[in-house]
């Protein structure tokens, strides 16, 4: 199974022409704003996103119409990204490093598909660890 991580400090994110490529694949517009808070939902260019890693995408036009709670959970592009999504692989395939943002690196991983696996990370680095056991201090099991 391919996984996408992100091997660099920062976290996860991707390019503004990436983030475009991506929602052409879903079947969606992209549409970029600002994500200062001063300029919340000002439209910007691509080329304008490109220069900046601090942008938000989402399929409507003007955000300001839509219902906070709607605009977040509906209309958001980019949020929680399914890593294994086979879009979100294929534009990481098609773009190379182009992917990357200057806060972003992002790689595909192989895991088998019989393991169990997660995500770890630390300060934006992430790797994928195997699922196992695990006991806290009051010997209680859970998994990991």
């Amino acid at each position: 199974m391919k996984v996408a991580i992100n091997i660099r400090h920062g976290g996860f994110g991707l390019s503004a022409a990436a983030v475009k490529r991506y929602a052409e694949l879903k079947g969606k517009i992209a549409y970029f704003f600002s994500a200062n808070e001063d300029e919340k939902f000002a439209p910007i260019t691509i080329e304008q996103a490109g220069q900046d890693s601090w942008f938000t995408v989402f399929d409507v036009p003007n955000p300001k119409e839509i219902d906070e709670n709607e605009l977040w959970n509906k209309h958001y592009i980019g949020r929680d990204y399914n890593r294994t999504d086979k879009d979100l692989i294929q534009v990481i395939e098609e773009f190379g490093s182009k992917v990357n943002t200057d806060m972003s690196e992002i790689k595909v991983v192989e895991v088998p598909d019989d393991v169990k696996w997660h995500i770890d990370e630390y300060d934006g680095v992430e790797w994928i660890a195997e699922d196992h056991r695990c006991w806290d201090q009051d010997g209680e099991y859970g998994q990991i």
